[in-house]
């Protein structure tokens, strides 16, 4: 609805369709379409100062982190030697991040009307928010004494676009504009996910540990940044119109860590399972576009992208099996990745008129 600033109405004055009165200013903050009605008879010249905030646009979605890459299993024993540990998973990427929406163009503009003439305000909402993308799913581990190595990760899910900024505009109706002032455009999502890591190798039988698995690499391609609005129009005088701000790029994910080799056997005693890797780091979601200050009041700012998700562990690869003893451990399974972060809203737009006599 329409907020009455500055405590020049009175407040039996409606908001949303305002009655104005002399020397008062009225502003208009919430989404919709709303009638302000320029004070006075037909015989009473008024001078009207409007001002237009396009609305914000969003923030794309993060992409989800890479699962982590399941353990290998460990080797069986040969006779009087132990098995081999198997290798741990590799960690699986940190996924992309989402990219900045751009901020909502503004205009100012003086108009001269008489009393009585019924304006449209059409004031536009800030653009919805880009989706998060879902983590990858983590590799199985191997079955010990198998022999069989561990599972890769599967990669993260790209996030989703986010929403424009909406227009908003002051006419005589709603397809006669006295002042216009276009919404910034969306920041992408980001398209990759982190990789997932690598399984680890199985264990040697009746003897070396397996080799750990690679981790692999985060999401390299990020959300772009939404273009800030571009367009404003003025029937009447021009005061000011400055077009919005570019929201940022995303940054990309980290690269996951490699997994621990197994250890070797030593005599009749299996080796220890490798440590599995550790998932990178999402990328950080790209800030959206400075909201544009005119005569203190400042609207229709960009949201920022959402971050990327850290990528999933790698499992632990599994104790090879000891001589006469205890047979081969399977290998853990990776962790999944985490989610993306969805991308945050943009900012409403907004009009406010100020009203003065001219004598």
């Amino acid at each position: 609805m329409a907020v009455l600033v500055g405590g020049l109405l009175p407040p039996m004055v409606g908001a949303d369709s305002a009655a104005a009165q002399t020397n008062q200013q009225t502003s208009f903050t919430s989404p919709g379409v709303f009638t302000f009605t320029v004070p006075g008879s037909p015989t009473d010249v008024k001078l009207l100062t409007i001002r237009v905030w396009g609305a914000g646009a969003s923030g794309g979605g993060g992409a989800g982190g890479g699962g982590g890459g399941g353990g290998g299993g460990g080797g069986n024993a040969l006779l009087a030697q132990g098995g081999g540990g198997g290798g741990g998973g590799g960690g699986g990427g940190g996924g992309a991040s989402g990219g900045g929406g751009g901020s909502g163009s503004v205009v100012k503009c003086t108009e001269v009307l008489v009393g009585g003439v019924a304006l449209t305000v059409v004031v536009g909402a800030g653009g919805s928010a880009g989706g998060a993308g879902t983590g990858g799913n983590g590799g199985v581990g191997g079955s010990g004494g198998g022999p069989f190595p561990g599972g890769s990760g599967s990669a993260g899910g790209s996030g989703s676009l986010g929403g424009a900024g909406q227009d908003s505009s002051v006419g005589l109706t709603a397809a006669v504009d006295l002042a216009f002032a276009s919404g910034g455009s969306a920041g992408t999502r980001a398209p990759t996910g982190g990789r997932g890591g690598f399984g680890g190798a199985v264990g040697g039988l009746g003897g070396a540990g397996g080799m750990g698995g690679g981790g692999d690499g985060g999401g390299t391609t990020t959300g772009s940044g939404g273009t800030g609005g571009g367009v404003s129009r003025c029937v009447g005088v021009p005061a000011a119109a400055v077009n919005g701000n570019n929201g940022n790029a995303g940054a990309v994910g980290s690269s996951g860590t490699a997994g621990g080799s197994g250890g070797s056997q030593s005599s009749g005693t299996g080796g220890a399972g490798g440590s599995g890797g550790s998932g990178g780091n999402g990328g950080s979601g790209g800030s959206g576009g400075i909201g544009i200050t005119v005569d203190g009041f400042t609207f229709g700012a960009g949201g920022s992208g959402g971050g990327g998700g850290k990528g999933g562990a790698g499992g632990a690869g599994g104790a090879g099996a000891t001589s006469g003893g205890a047979s081969a451990a399977s290998g853990s399974a990776g962790s999944t990745g985490d989610n993306g972060v969805a991308g945050n809203v943009g900012g409403n737009g907004a009009v406010v008129i100020d009203v003065t006599p001219v004598p």
